[in-house]
Parts: C-alpha cells; sequence; structure tokens
C-alpha cells in the first residue's frame, strides 16, 4: 500500500483584503501533470485537486488570491526524484492588489 501525505494550510486576511503569497524558495520536483507531489493554491478546498492551480517544479513568483481566504494544500503520493532536496518556503501578506500569478 503507498503512503500519502496530504497538508492543508489555511489562512485568511483581513475583510476587503486579498491574501498575497511570495515564493521565497521552492524545490519540489515535476512530475507528468504535478500529480506524485504538488502544492495548490485555491479559495476552496473543492479547488485544492485542479490541476491548474497545482505547482510543481515551476511557480510564480507571486500568487494573489481573489479574496481574503486562501487554502495552500500539499499532496505527495510518490517522491518522482528521491535523490533531489524538496522543501518550499512562502511569505503570507495581505494586499488590496488584484488577483495574479506573475513571474513564473
Amino acid at each position: 500500500m503507498q503512503n500519502v501525505t496530504y497538508v492543508d494550510f489555511r489562512i485568511t486576511a483581513d475583510p476587503g483584503y486579498n491574501v498575497k503569497i511570495e515564493f521565497i524558495d521552492f524545490f519540489l520536483p515535476v512530475s507528468p501533470q504535478c500529480k506524485l507531489l504538488f502544492l495548490s493554491i485555491s479559495t476552496d478546498s473543492a479547488d485544492s485537486n485542479m490541476i491548474s492551480n497545482r505547482f510543481c517544479g515551476m511557480h510564480p513568483k507571486v500568487f494573489i488570491v481573489a479574496g481574503s481566504y486562501a487554502s495552500l494544500f500539499l499532496r505527495a503520493d510518490a517522491d518522482p526524484d528521491p535523490t533531489r532536496f524538496k522543501k518550499f518556503k512562502l511569505k503570507v501578506s495581505k494586499t488590496r492588489g488584484k488577483y495574479c500569478a506573475s513571474g513564473v
């Protein structure tokens, strides 16, 4: 049986603000459609498995969620590259800026 790890981070900002996520470090190996090991960002827990919100390999430098709530979901089904170090580091803040995913 395969081990699957799920970690869900929930982030909120004050009403009227959007959640801003800045990637400082990001080292999650690439897998086809980011199926094995990925981080997703969504505004609803039902969105956490959407392919368009999954990040592995490359990532936006800044991601602004349209709203004052964000869910970061880390899933690890398997390790696509056991020789590679894995980690990510984020800075989270609130902003009045509009939704964007920029700087890949």
